[in-house]
C-alpha cells in the first residue's frame, strides 16, 4: 500500500531553514535487531525516510518537543506508558543540541483487525463521572475487546478528543495524569486525539497550552499504517484561551481549524501513500456539519489534500451526538460519533434518566470498525446495550404532546445508503426523514433539570436521523427494519400503545 522511498537525505514537508538547527538521528530496527529501510520518521514538521541501514537524520528546531515513527504496515510499536503505543520519543536536550533516538518495531499480521473510536470521555471528577466510567463504560469496552480477541481479531482504540475536561484540571485535581491512569483500564493499545478540553486552561495560546499533552500523551498529530489502511491523526483545535495565566483559567475559547504547519506535514505524509489505499482521518471537531457545510474552518483545504484518494473515512466527536455526512462526490465519508460521556454524564444521575444518553437520544457509546484488507465497516455500539441496538421507536400517541397514529424512529447510525422500512400488519408504510428532538432525552435531561430548579439545562439536539410514518390504527403493532450500507439488517416490532418512559428501549 505504500511507495517505498529509501534515502537518508531526502526531506519532505517543511525544510528546516535554520542552518543552526539541531539534528535528531537514529536507527529504526525490527524486534530481531534488523534495520528497516524506507520508514518515515518525523518531528511534526519534517519527514525523512530511513536509508538501507535503517538510519535517519532530521534537522529540527525541536519546537514540537518530540520525534515519532510512522509505523509501516506489518509492524507495530511496543506498548508502554500505560497502554499507549510507543511510536514517539520526547526530545530532552537543549534546543541547539543534537540528539539520538532509536525505534524498535515488532512484526504483526495486520491485514484483518478492529479499531474502536471513543469520543469525548470527558471525565473531571465533577459529579459521578469517574465512577460511571469505571463501572459502566470500561467493562463494556473491555468486553468488546475480549470478544474480538476470542474471534482471533486484534483490536486497538482511537480516542477522538476531550479525554479530559480543562475546566476541572486544577479545581478537581483531575487532569491528564489522571486520564492516563484511566486509560490503563482499557485492555488494548490506545492512540489519542487531542480535543479542545485537553489543553491547559492556565496557559494562553495554542502552542504552549498543548505542551502538557505532548509531554504526557504524545504528538498532537501523526500517522501510521495498519494493513492496507493509512491512518492520520489531526489536531483541528486552535486553543486561544484568552486571559489564561498561572493560577487563572482563561476563557477556554478556541477556533476550529487545522494549522498550516499540519497541512504542509500532511501533504508530505500522503506523498508516498498509494491512492488506492483507504485513508482514515481522526480528529476532534467534525469536518462537516449535518447540512454538509464545513465545521472545520479550513475543511475545504483538507478535502483538497485528500482529493486524490477514493476512500477516505473521517471519524470525529465533539458534538455529543451522532450524524453522518458524505462529500458531494462520495469519496469522503464522515461519521461524527456520540460521546462516551453521553450528555456530560448528566442522564446517568438517579435524579435524571439514569440511562446514559447523548443529546440526540443515541446511547452513550463508541464505534466498532471492522477492517479486512481495504474493506472498512463501522457500527456504533451503546454502552450496556447489544451491538444490534441501532434504533428506538416512539409511539406518537403516548408522547407528552400526542401525535395521533404517528410513529417516530430514531436511527442514530443512519448514513447515506441506509434503508428504513416500517410495516403495519404486514403492509408497508410510507417513511419520511425529518429533523426532530429526541423525546427520551427531553424527559431524561431537560425536564428533571427544570424540575430541580437548575439553570441552563442541556437541550436535546435537533437531529436529522429521525424518520416518521403514519399508521392506519392507534394500537396495531409496527415492525421496523433498518438496513445499513453494509447490508446488516436490524428489526424490531413495537407493540402499541408503548408508553414514553426513561427506559432506553
Amino acid at each position: 500500500m505504500k511507495k517505498i522511498i529509501v534515502t537518508l537525505t531526502f526531506v519532505a514537508g517543511i525544510i528546516a531553514s535554520n542552518l543552526s538547527a539541531a539534528t535528531v538521528s537514529g536507527t529504526v530496527r525490527d524486534c530481531n535487531g534488523r534495520p528497516m529501510p524506507g520508514v518515515k520518521v518525523s518531528d511534526g514538521k519534517t519527514i525523512v525516510h530511513t536509508n538501507k541501514d535503517g538510519k535517519y537524520v532530521i534537522p529540527t528546531d525541536k519546537s514540537t518537543g518530540y520525534v515519532f515513527v510512522c509505523t509501516p504496515s506489518g509492524y507495530e510499536p511496543s506498548v508502554s506508558l500505560a497502554n499507549r503505543p510507543k511510536f514517539w520519543h520526547l526530545l530532552t536536550a537543549e534546543t541547539d543540541a543534537d540528539e539520538s533516538v532509536d525505534f524498535k518495531l515488532r512484526k504483526t499480521n495486520d491485514k484483518k483487525y478492529r479499531f474502536l473510536t471513543l469520543a469525548d470521555i470527558q471525565i473531571g471528577r465533577r459529579i459521578n463521572d469517574v465512577e460511571v466510567y469505571h463501572s459502566k463504560s470500561v467493562p463494556d469496552i473491555n468486553e468488546t475487546i475480549r470478544k474480538s480477541r476470542e474471534e482471533g481479531v486484534e483490536p486497538f482504540i482511537i480516542t477522538l478528543g476531550d479525554e479530559s475536561w480543562d475546566a476541572y484540571w486544577y479545581n478537581n485535581g483531575y487532569a491528564l495524569p489522571e486520564i492516563i491512569s484511566d486509560e490503563e483500564r482499557l485492555d488494548c493499545p490506545v492512540y489519542n486525539v487531542i480535543g479542545n478540553h485537553d489543553h491547559d486552561p492556565y496557559i494562553e495560546g495554542d502552542e504552549h497550552s498543548s505542551d502538557t499533552w505532548r509531554r504526557l500523551m504524545g504528538p498532537n498529530y501523526y500517522s501510521f499504517d495498519k494493513g492496507d489502511v493509512h491512518f492520520v491523526i489531526l489536531d483541528n483545535i486552535d486553543y486561544i484561551n484568552e486571559g489564561g495565566k498561572p493560577g487563572i483559567a482563561g476563557k477556554r475559547n478556541y477556533n476550529n481549524t487545522i494549522s498550516d504547519t499540519q497541512l504542509d506535514w500532511l501533504r508530505a505524509d500522503l506523498a508516498d501513500v498509494e491512492q488506492t489505499s483507504p485513508v482514515v482521518v481522526a480528529m476532534h471537531i467534525p469536518l462537516y456539519r449535518e447540512d454538509g457545510s464545513y465545521s472545520t474552518a479550513n475543511g475545504a483545504e483538507l478535502c483538497e489534500i485528500l482529493d486524490s484518494f477514493n476512500d477516505v473515512r473521517v471519524v470525529t466527536g465533539h458534538t455529543h451526538y451522532c450524524y453522518a455526512v458524505h462529500s458531494p462526490d462520495g469519496k469522503i465519508k464522515e461519521n461524527n460519533y456520540g460521546a462516551v460521556c453521553g450528555t456530560w454524564w448528566a442522564t446517568d444521575l438517579p435524579d435524571y434518566g439514569n440511562n446514559s444518553l447523548c443529546r440526540d437520544g443515541s446511547p452513550s457509546g463508541y464505534a466498532i470498525w471492522e477492517v479486512d484488507g481495504t474493506k472498512l465497516s463501522g457500527q456504533y455500539k451503546g454502552v450496556g446495550m447489544p451491538a444490534d441496538y441501532q434504533f428506538r421507536i416512539y409511539d406518537g400517541n403516548t408522547l407528552e404532546i400526542p401525535e395521533a397514529n404517528t410513529v417516530y424512529i430514531n436511527v442514530w447510525g443512519w448514513a447515506p445508503g441506509w434503508k428504513i422500512e416500517a410495516y403495519e400488519n404486514g403492509k408497508s408504510l410510507k417513511i419520511e426523514q425529518v429533523t426532530y428532538r429526541d423525546p427520551l432525552h427531553i424527559i431524561s435531561c431537560e425536564k428533571p433539570h427544570q424540575a430541580l430548579g437548575r439553570k441552563n439545562p442541556t437541550m436535546a439536539s435537533s437531529s436529522t436521523h429521525f424518520f416518521r410514518t403514519a399508521t392506519r390504527k392507534p394500537t396495531t403493532p409496527v415492525t421496523v427494519t433498518v438496513t445499513d450500507a453494509d447490508g446488516r439488517r436490524f428489526t424490531e416490532t413495537m407493540e402499541r400503545p408503548k408508553p414514553l418512559s426513561t427506559d432506553m428501549k
